[in-house]
């Protein structure tokens, strides 16, 4: 299994090579894929995961903000994306942090929450077995959470 950094300095055509080099499962990072639409095609295509880090790009000037992120609009891409803190000493932020971000400055919602949650899941390299037990123990757990947390917050 290959996890490859991508996007960063080369972006879409950086993305490009790298899977043509290491035929990678996982792209960490993937700045710039936006900029390709057979980028995004591929990566769709190949079932590649994506795994972005919102705090690392303000650190790396890539972003100003949190809400400059265009996460709204690789998730809409169908990519399978998911939120990490990739290096939290460095970069000052938790994976809570970054969920936080993604509510609050990306505007997200619990359905594409659970989703970017689920996509962490299926970009892993658990065993199919243990991947789709830990994926179903998920969905259980996140309904339960939904339902009580709507539920309290209708009242």
């Amino acid at each position: 299994m290959t996890v490859a950094r991508a996007g960063d300095v080369l972006g879409a055509a950086g993305i490009q090579e790298v899977m043509t080099e290491l035929e990678p499962q996982r792209l960490v990072d993937g700045w710039g894929i936006l900029d390709s639409p057979e980028v995004v095609q591929s990566v769709r295509d190949a079932g590649i995961g994506l795994d972005v880090c919102l705090s690392r790009a303000i650190r790396a000037g890539l972003i100003g903000a949190y809400s400059d992120y265009p996460l709204q609009r690789i998730f809409d891409e169908d990519l399978r994306v998911s939120v990490s803190s990739e290096l939290p000493r460095l970069y000052g932020s938790s994976l809570s942090d970054e969920y936080q971000a993604v509510v609050e400055s990306c505007g997200f919602g619990m359905d594409e929450l659970e989703e970017i949650a689920l996509n962490g899941l299926r970009n892993s390299f658990l065993e199919a077995e243990a991947k789709q037990a830990l994926i179903t123990e998920f969905e259980q757990e996140y309904a339960l959470l939904r339902d009580k947390h709507l539920t309290e917050t209708a009242h």
